[in-house]
């Protein structure tokens, strides 16, 4: 069965200096990393590696732009 499991999830975000509302896009932002990051990660994996192999990946940084 594969799967898909995020351990450990750190996020830096940038933000205009005179956006009026900061830290309710660093809430946005982390819940939308929480309920779907996994998922699309899956979705993105499963295309680029073998169903079958049962390797552990670790990958240290993503960059979403």
């Amino acid at each position: 069965m594969n799967t898909t499991t995020i351990e450990h999830l750190q996020c830096h975000y940038l933000v205009a200096e005179e956006h009026p509302a900061p830290l309710a896009v660093r809430s946005r932002l982390d819940t939308i990393a929480h309920n779907h990051l996994a998922e699309v990660c899956h979705k993105w994996l499963t295309q680029l590696l073998d169903p079958a192999d049962p390797a552990i990946w670790l990958i240290r940084q993503i960059h979403v732009g």
